[in-house]
């Protein structure tokens, strides 16, 4: 673990303490960074993506998936709209000899990040479920459900994996 480091109350805090305290096992993996979704919310469906494959957690003793909401659109249709979007961290094995073949074992985390009441800005962490690693696949998923939005829905978001390396 870091030095904490205590910060003198006369130093401008108002009489607070402040102890500045990290982790240098920590890390912190970008995956999207306020990416744009556009989805055809008229027709019925499902829809999703792979936005990154293979991110390494060989050394990782705890993980987890964090997806920050920054805008989307009015998700409407007649009735309502029960479309939902998300994001799951899919554990995966790469085969060094075949790395064209997916192994995927088990999803590790998920979350529906978006629905038509979910309010923005918004931050959604979960944690990883163990046992995980070696690798891992993240993805999108959309969902439309059973009533067609009136128009396409849109949102942006920001996707990253945080993971505790093991001692």
């Amino acid at each position: 673990m870091a030095h904490a480091e205590r910060v003198h109350p006369d130093d401008d805090f108002d009489g607070a303490e402040l102890f500045l305290d990290f982790d240098v096992d920590g890390l912190v993996v970008p995956i999207l960074l306020r990416a744009d979704f556009s989805l055809d919310g008229r027709i019925a469906g499902a829809q999703s993506g792979v936005v990154a494959y293979g991110v390494d957690m060989t050394e990782w003793a705890s993980g987890l998936l964090m997806v920050l909401l920054h805008s989307r659109s009015a998700w409407i249709g007649t009735g309502g709209t029960t479309a939902s979007w998300g994001v799951e961290v899919q554990n995966v094995s790469i085969d060094a000899d075949a790395p064209e073949l997916e192994f995927v074992e088990r999803i590790v985390a998920s979350v529906t990040a978006v629905t038509s009441a979910t309010p923005v800005p918004r931050c959604q962490t979960v944690a990883f479920s163990p046992p995980f690693g070696p690798q891992a696949r993240v993805r999108w998923t959309f969902d439309q459900g059973g009533l067609a939005a009136t128009a396409a829905l849109r949102l942006s978001a920001s996707i990253y994996l945080i993971g505790r390396r093991g001692r």
